[in-house]
């Protein structure tokens, strides 16, 4: 049913998309790109390429799509009616063209100045513009710090790099374990299909050598991370960021047959996540929509990755259109981890040929007459390796290299989201391109690298909130059995009073032992245990009280006060620990509760640790994660969680470190393996919602304890 209920959605979108495409124009004759139903077997795949006469090219495995050769001359588009109506086929799209976004421009390799760094008013190319519309780089190097150990890493996808350019051959990204001094030669050490990629891979050639025969690859590659101040060519925006070379076009800037389809560029995409970019660098545009393309862009918001993408340099005219009427894509994708960038000329105005959108795209940078490297072509010296050119596929680099120099700056620790939104909320406003792109601004990397460490320095940054997620009766320390044993729901509980400041219990066989004391603002926080271990509750200092009113439960006994740290040890599949407050779940009670105080109901406790390779279930509500910032939540990261967990109206606001930590490998098989993350103040203070990394839980709406909804969100670390 699910998979009818698809077809039918993506038959419509097929029709929809089919009505007004050239043949022949926009994507490459004889070629075709289908997703066949999940439940389809190899027997019915194999009879259906045979029936259609269809020749496999390649198989994209990020998104299961078949890559195909048509009978010679058969018509593209009568191909993928034919087949969107084949119950065997959940969808099928031409193979869509892609090109890079450059300009024709004087090719004189003595234009070195960089007015898009540092404008002065210089002349380049013959023209000059008014001093200061630049993206303040230089001021941005002011302040800048650099020498991050976990150094960023950005796919250039494009026609290669030089990988011998003095300006660029220190920033190339070197994939340890496949083929260099940590590897074996001609071996795919890594297994990751890629055999001595250790410079990244070439999907034109087939081959581990990415070198560039065109220039426009080396171009944009040297924007965003070229060397500075080593006496050759030009300054690139972030210094310390690694380039990993991805080639998918040609000497001739395009792809196989003469074009670069889908099916070489979704490759490319998946090999670039699969390697660890944080980021890709794709200077290149095309026009239509494609559903697969759609699907793995997806897939890289998924992962976290940021993509910045040339938002086109109009048809054939060379005039900018917009976008929002004529989408290019994959500019276009509405997606949170696509960054859309337009081109400005000297004057700060949107180039001519530039394409915009109000709702389309994001940016402007420079992106005429733009300094880069290029590859060899004479007798000239090495440092005299530079070109001239112009177009979007150039002001894109621009804001790669920014949204590094930012990642770089903080050991990526900032989310592809906040990246983000720190480059859109820092841009220099300009009237001329107001209604033209969302932010109404251009790049500027002073600005957002000085956003950057205020909100870094304000508390309000957050990595993380959850990670993972793939008896004797012994009582030692300051606590006393309290009455006899009670009954409830078919469960006995052993009663322990907490006297002092600390206390260790090993369980009883059969029985859970449940410990009270009172929280810094007086609920009453039980913690329930059982199965194998020890459990340990300890009071921080500045917050223990010794007893507080005296109070019926289950006899007069007078309560501990304090922030608890609460620890497992010794566990196994049979333990199980539950951490909750009464004060809104109990009626309020003369007897349990003293007359007129008011609770809140939250147990304020500072963190949970389980230390064991195995654990039954966790359950927790009804919490409030306080103290200091690196050590408060729930931390399990060596423990597999066998059975349950359970998290409900949590606050950790006060945190800036992952709250919520699990085994990823952890079984969870009741419940049907399912996690539930539930309800609760899941947000801190720079109000991200719940964050998640190598985590297979998945955020849902819900509301918090004050009854503010709380969009669902995942933002991969």
């Amino acid at each position: 049913m699910r998979d009818f209920f698809i077809k039918c959605i993506l038959s419509f979108i097929s029709s929809f998309l089919i009505t007004g495409l050239s043949q022949g124009t926009d994507y490459i004759p004889e070629e075709i790109l289908i997703k066949f139903i999940d439940l389809i077997e190899e027997e019915q795949r194999i009879s259906f390429e045979e029936e259609w006469g269809l020749t496999l090219l390649k198989l994209l495995p990020m998104i299961k799509v078949y890559h195909y050769r048509l009978p010679e001359n058969h018509p593209v588009l009568e191909a993928v009616e034919k087949f969107n109506s084949d119950l065997l086929v959940e969808f099928t799209e031409p193979n869509y063209i892609r090109s890079p976004q450059s300009l024709h421009a004087p090719n004189d390799p003595y234009y070195h100045l960089q007015w898009s760094l540092n404008n002065t008013g210089q002349e380049v190319n013959g023209v000059t513009g008014p001093p200061g519309i630049d993206i303040d780089w230089e001021e941005a190097m002011q302040i800048y710090q650099g020498d991050s150990i976990d150094k960023t890493r950005v796919a250039v996808i494009d026609s290669g790099v030089d990988l011998n350019h003095l300006d660029i051959s220190p920033s190339i990204f070197l994939h340890g374990w496949d083929g260099d001094n940590e590897g074996d030669k001609d071996i795919d050490d890594d297994e990751n299909g890629y055999i001595d990629d250790v410079n990244g891979w070439d999907f034109y050639d087939h081959d581990n050598d990415p070198q560039d025969e065109n220039g426009h690859g080396t171009l944009v590659a040297s924007i965003i991370a070229g060397e500075f101040n080593n006496s050759t060519g030009i300054a690139g925006i972030s210094p310390d960021a690694l380039i990993i070379p991805i080639r998918i076009l040609s000497d001739l800037g395009e792809g196989n047959i003469s074009e670069l389809g889908i099916s070489d560029l979704l490759p490319a995409l998946a090999y670039a996540k699969h390697i660890g970019a944080k980021m890709i660098n794709l200077s290149m545009a095309g026009g239509a929509y494609s559903y697969f393309e759609d699907l793995t862009f997806q897939a890289l918001d998924e992962a976290g990755i940021l993509v910045v993408v040339a938002a086109g340099n109009g048809g054939l005219d060379d005039i900018g259109d917009d976008n929002d009427l004529f989408p290019d894509y994959p500019s276009s994708y509405p997606l949170n981890n696509i960054i859309s960038v337009a081109a400005l000329d000297r004057s700060g105005h949107l180039a001519s040929f530039s394409n915009y959108g109000a709702t389309s795209v994001d940016i402007a940078a420079p992106g005429t007459a733009i300094v880069g490297a290029d590859i060899p072509r004479s007798t000239l010296l090495p440092e005299y390796q530079i070109q001239i050119k112009s177009g979007t596929s150039f002001s894109t680099p621009m804001v790669t290299g920014v949204a590094a120099l930012i990642w770089e700056e903080h050991n990526n620790l900032l989310t592809h989201y906040q990246v983000r939104d720190l480059i859109f909320q820092n841009t220099d406003y300009s009237n001329g391109l107001y209604g033209k792109i969302t932010t109404n601004g251009r790049l500027n990397a002073y600005k957002t690298l000085q956003a950057t460490y205020d909100f870094i320095n304000s508390g309000a940054y957050s990595p993380a909130l959850m990670k993972g997620l793939e008896a004797t009766n012994v009582l030692a320390g300051y606590g006393e059995q309290v009455g006899s044993d009670i009954s409830f729901n078919g469960n006995v509980y052993d009663q322990i009073l907490m006297t002092g400041p600390w206390v260790v219990v090993d369980n009883y066989p059969g029985q859970i032992v449940r410990t009270s004391f009172m929280d810094k603002n007086d609920d009453i926080v039980q913690v329930e245990f059982s199965g194998k271990g020890y459990i340990t509750i300890r009071l921080d200092p500045d917050t223990y009280k010794g007893p507080q009113y005296p109070q019926k439960y289950n006899q007069s006994i007078a309560y501990v006060k304090g922030r608890a740290a609460i620890a497992v040890t010794s566990s196994d599949e049979t333990t199980n620990i539950s951490v909750h407050t009464v004060g809104k779940v109990t009626s309020p009670n003369t007897g349990l509760f003293p007359f007129g105080t008011v609770y809140d109901g939250m147990a304020d406790i500072r963190h949970i640790s389980i230390d064991g390779d195995k654990i039954g279930s966790i359950l927790c509500a009804n919490a409030r994660f306080t103290g200091p910032h690196s050590n408060v939540g729930i931390s399990a990261a060596s423990t597999k969680i066998e059975n349950r967990l359970v998290v409900g109206d949590i606050d950790a606001r006060g945190s800036n470190s992952a709250w919520l930590e699990f085994h990823k490998d952890s079984p969870l098989t009741s419940d049907g393996g399912k996690a539930l993350i539930a309800g609760g103040d899941l947000v801190q203070s720079n109000g991200w919602t719940l964050m998640t990394e190598d985590t297979k839980v998945k955020s849902t709406a819900g509301t918090k304890s004050d009854g503010t909804f709380l969009p669902a969100r995942k933002l991969p670390f």
